[in-house]
This record gives structure tokens, C-alpha cells and sequence, in this order.
């Protein structure tokens, strides 16, 4: 990192010490520049200066840096986002930004500047803050955010806590920790789940695509390579390409109507996804006679002909229970977050087949968090009660 500062500010002040050197070039009767001169005496004179300027603003920066780390008041630095909520005061030094999730919070600072980056704007200290909004601290800037209770927030770059806060599950700024998904985004971020796991945003209410979901497939198999091709003429993205043609080798899918068509783009219900799951596990060997009730269901007649068995087999296995109101809801889309909390469930099911670990405790529920609605409202959060 020293190495590429370095070269950058060099380059920036080339034209600036270009005519400081240039003036040693020559004399009153001799002006001219040679091209031997240019060469050899000129370059290295220019390049010797450059390198002692920018070392000189470089010691400056690591100063800052040390003084930062290990001074009085020294910050914790996260090159990541962490999520915390609770009462408490934090502080933020220069590169820290701050991201409301929930509830209220307010800056207060004496010098420097804090930006809003959704408008460019210097916030005033003493301001409440806008949630779903990053604060960025300049330079030469401490600035101290205050939370109450109800306070979830995100932080990146150096800070210090005080007070109650505590670090949650949620590492996207579209999480909050109280919220059902919170522990599942960070499964996904974990697993790297989905190709945008490192995306500001989770995304978790929205409609799974086909190339994402056959992606985390892929992903929860250990990223197998393989030399199918399949027929499909729409695969326009490297990321998923592999994943499609593993899918399509052990009849996971087929594509979508038409026989040369994937339709990476399009969604899938949640029928679909059991059907994929019910697939690939008979594919891997697993023993796929399990069937439950689908009376349990009120909708369960909606389930379509092809998607019999294989809702039957996941709800039996403990992949699916049902929303609040008991039904299943087959030609739902799924969501991210509901795929994500399947497959948390489903990687214990399969057991050694994926992991070559011993199989964990079969009564054990590994995702610990339910399925949801777009809109909020909690779904599969206990398994629906026997049928009369």
C-alpha cells in the first residue's frame, strides 16, 4: 500500500518539480538541454526529489496513523462493517462513517466536519441523523454519535464505544439485529452465499433470481468444477456460468420453457426451490423417501402436480413449516432471505455428503430464525401443529 501512495503522489507533483529541475539544466551561455542530460542527470534529479517529497508527506500520514492507534483516546479500526445497538456514546476518527439502522441517534462535534454522503453536505454538529444514511468523518475530526436504547447502528473505520452498546448479527445496512434475517445475513456473508455477499446492502426481502439461487446452490456444494456445457443461449455472466453448467450436470434444473433458455434473471417460487433441493439431494444419494402431511397446509392443493413429492420430502425434512397462517404459499417468489434460512437448514440434512463432518444432531434446528413475508410479517417461525 506504502509502494502504490507512493507512486500516486509522485506522479502528482511531476509538473511541479518539473521546472524546478529544468531550471538546474543549463547556463546564460549554455541554455540548451541535452538529450544525454535529459536522460541521466535531469530524470534522476527529478525522480530523487520526487521520492524525498513524498516521503515527507508519508511520515506525516503514519504519524497521524500511530497517534490514532495508539495514542490517548486510541480507536479500535474495523476495515469491515459492524453492526451494534444499544444506549452509549461512540467516536468516530478520520475515515469512520456511521450508518442508522434503527431508532434515533445525534453528532456532536467541536472542529473538522462530518459529511452526509447521500447529499455532499457538511452535517452541523448537534444534528439527529437519518437512518439508512453514512456519516463520514474527515480529517483532523472527532466527532461523538449518541444512541438510546432503541439504537441499531453500523459502523466502518476507527472508532470507540461507551456505555451499553453491543455488537449484532447484521453486517448490511438494510439489517437491522432485531429483525428475523439478521443472524441469516450473516450465514450468508459467512458462506459468501450470494455472488454480492459484500455488497452494502443484503437485499433480504427480494425476489431471488434463478442465477442467484442456483449460485448459492452451487456455493453450499464447496463450489464444484465440472466440464458440462449446457444448451442455455442466455448465460451473459461469468459469476454464475459455472454454477449453471454444475446445476444442469446433476438435474438441478433445466432450464426454464424453453430448452435452450435459463433465464438467469427470472424469479423462482417456492416450490421450485424444494424441487431443486429434492433433486440434488437424490442426485448426491441422500435418501429422499422421507413424505409429510401436506394436509398441514391449508393451500395445500395449490402445490402443482410436479412439485408433489419434493414439498412433501422438504416439509418432512424440515426445510419448510409454513408461514403464520399455516399455508405454504407454493407460487410465492422466494426471497433472499428465506432462501438463505432454507439452505442454513439444509446443510445439516445433507451432513457428511457436503461437509465430510460426522451429521450433526438431526433435532436440531441450525437456522434458530424463520422464514418472512415481504412487508414483515414473521413466518415459519414454529412447525405448524399435527393435523386434525
Amino acid at each position: 500500500m506504502k509502494k502504490l501512495i507512493a507512486a500516486a503522489l509522485t506522479l502528482t507533483l511531476l509538473t511541479a518539480l518539473t521546472g524546478a529541475v529544468a531550471g538546474d539544466a543549463g547556463t546564460a551561455a549554455d541554455p540548451l538541454v541535452t538529450k544525454e542530460y535529459a536522460d541521466n542527470e535531469y530524470t534522476q534529479a527529478l525522480l530523487s526529489r520526487g521520492e524525498e517529497t513524498v516521503d515527507t508527506a508519508l511520515d506525516a500520514l503514519y504519524d497521524k496513523a500511530d497517534a490514532i492507534a495508539t495514542g490517548e483516546g486510541a480507536l479500535t479500526y474495523t476495515s469491515g462493517r459492524e453492526a451494534f445497538a444499544g444506549t452509549g456514546t461512540v467516536t468516530l476518527g478520520l475515515g469512520g462513517s456511521f450508518i442508522l439502522t434503527e431508532g434515533t441517534a445525534t453528532v456532536a462535534y467541536e472542529a473538522g466536519e462530518v459529511i452526509d454522503t447521500s447529499t455532499g453536505q457538511v452535517l452541523p454538529s448537534g444534528s439527529a441523523l437519518l437512518p439508512l444514511t453514512r456519516y463520514f468523518v474527515t480529517e483532523d475530526t472527532k466527532a461523538l454519535f449518541r444512541t438510546g436504547a432503541d439504537t441499531a447502528y453500523v459502523l466502518d473505520g476507527p472508532y470507540a464505544l461507551e456505555g451499553l452498546a453491543q455488537p449484532q448479527y447484521a453486517l448490511y445496512e438494510d439489517v437491522r439485529g432485531s429483525e428475523w434475517f439478521a443472524e441469516v445475513s450473516r450465514f450468508s456473508h459467512d458462506m459468501q452465499l450470494f455472488q454480492d455477499w459484500d455488497a452494502p446492502l443484503y437485499r433480504p426481502l427480494d425476489s431471488a433470481t434463478r442465477a442467484e439461487m442456483i449460485y448459492a446452490l452451487w456455493v453450499t456444494a464447496g463450489r464444484p468444477e465440472t466440464e458440462a456445457l449446457t444448451p442455455f443461449t442466455d448465460l451473459t455472466e461469468d459469476w454464475y456460468i459455472p454454477a449453471v453448467n454444475w446445476a444442469y450436470e446433476h438435474n438441478i434444473t433445466n432450464g426454464d420453457g424453453a430448452a435452450d433458455l435459463f433465464k438467469p434473471q427470472g424469479s423462482l417460487s417456492r416450490e421450485q426451490i424444494v424441487t431443486m433441493l429434492h433433486r440434488w439431494s437424490g442426485d448426491m444419494g441422500l435418501d429422499v423417501s422421507g413424505r409429510g402431511d401436506l394436509t398441514v397446509f391449508p393451500d395445500y392443493e395449490s402445490v402443482q402436480d410436479w412439485a408433489v413429492e419434493s414439498v412433501s420430502w422438504a416439509s418432512f425434512s424440515g426445510l419448510i413449516y409454513g408461514f403464520e397462517d399455516r399455508t405454504f404459499r407454493p407460487d410465492t417468489d422466494i426471497a433472499r432471505a428465506e432462501a438463505a434460512t432454507i439452505l442454513q437448514r439444509y446443510i445439516p440434512l445433507a451432513g457428511s455428503v457436503l461437509t465430510g463432518e460426522p451429521d450433526p444432531d438431526p433435532d436440531s434446528d441450525p437456522a434458530g430464525e424463520t422464514e418472512q413475508l415481504p412487508g414483515g410479517t414473521p413466518a415459519e417461525q414454529t412447525p405448524p401443529p399435527p393435523a386434525d
